[in-house]
């Protein structure tokens, strides 16, 4: 699942969580303790990032529950025929070229 940028959800068992570093640390990852010194939180919010968005954090909450109510398997079979759709119909058009050669075709067209 895609979601709006600033937006997303991270799941980590918290005997894992201790072993993982996040690539960068942002104003929620760790906390100034001294004036040259920091100390990296030991919770899963190490991975915030300071960038937030609350119009699109409900967007994305929102887009769970659709997933949830509609099963993840209906949502991936109405992708696929759609963009099998478009693909038949893109082709019959001159000069584009489709360039999807994969044996797992996504819902974008390339």
């Amino acid at each position: 699942m895609r979601g709006p940028r600033g937006t997303g959800f991270l799941y980590v068992k918290t005997s894992v969580l201790k072993n993982l570093t996040p690539l960068t640390l942002d104003l929620h990852s760790a906390e100034w303790v001294e004036k040259d010194a920091f100390k990296q939180r030991d919770d899963a919010r190490k991975y915030e990032t300071w960038e937030t968005n609350l119009a699109s954090k409900l967007g994305l909450a929102t887009a769970v529950k659709e997933i949830n109510e509609l099963g993840i398997h209906n949502i991936w079979l109405r992708v696929q025929n759609l963009a099998d759709y478009l693909r038949e119909e893109v082709a019959k058009i001159d000069h584009i070229t489709i360039r999807d050669y994969g044996r797992q075709q996504s819902g974008m067209l390339l």
